[in-house]
């Protein structure tokens, strides 16, 4: 019996291969877009995907807050057609409204659908504190009330600004309706979500 363990010994330890090395498994990414933004195209890039990711947290790093990045506060500027409809709202618009579409917005968003936003006719414009984004935007959203309108589009101009940390933030947002006025514009849909 001693003499079929020696024998026997080896050959387990050896079969099971308890001493070699496995192949490194793939780092688990978490799903996230969310981009560090060490350029200010990553801001619009994390924009983008915190929409389709319905994250709330990736969509609230992209706005500036003053306490956190030392620059100015986060504005937004609806366009003025939906400004004049809803003045009382969007008069003092800021991160913690941003926070109250959004969260709204994403609870009515169909569970197995994406929301989708895409830029087209974009142009970066440098000035010697911030960049401009300019662009056409158009915005697919499918909500579970079958009634809701599902696509948005309008213009945008969006100031970045760099802040001392070297991450880039969205300080102002302005929305512009679309020249046709078939849909409505993004500040449409946050007046309309926010509750």
């Amino acid at each position: 019996m001693k003499y079929l363990l020696i024998i026997l010994l080896p050959l387990l330890i050896n079969s099971c291969e308890l001493f070699s090395t496995r192949n490194p498994e793939k780092p688990d990414t978490g799903g996230t877009g969310y981009i560090p933004p060490t350029s200010y195209d990553l801001v619009i890039e994390n924009l983008k995907n915190s929409i389709k990711e319905r994250s709330l947290n990736n969509y609230q790093l992209c706005f500036s807050d003053s306490s956190f990045t030392g620059l100015s506060e986060f504005v937004y500027i609806a366009d003025p057609q939906t400004m004049a409809q809803f003045q009382g709202l969007f008069s003092e618009w800021n991160i913690k409204s941003e926070e109250k579409y959004f969260t709204s917005m994403v609870a009515s968003i169909l569970d197995e659908t994406n929301p989708n936003v895409n830029f087209t006719d974009v142009e970066y414009q440098n000035f010697n504190d911030s960049i401009v984004f300019t662009g056409n935007y158009y915005l697919n959203i499918e909500f579970e009330n079958d009634l809701s309108d599902r696509n948005y589009s309008g213009s945008t101009r969006i100031v970045l600004k760099n802040s001392s940390s070297g991450f880039w933030y969205i300080t102002s947002w302005y929305d512009f309706q679309s020249e046709d006025k078939t849909l409505y514009s993004w500040s449409y849909l946050k007046s309309k979500y926010y509750y």
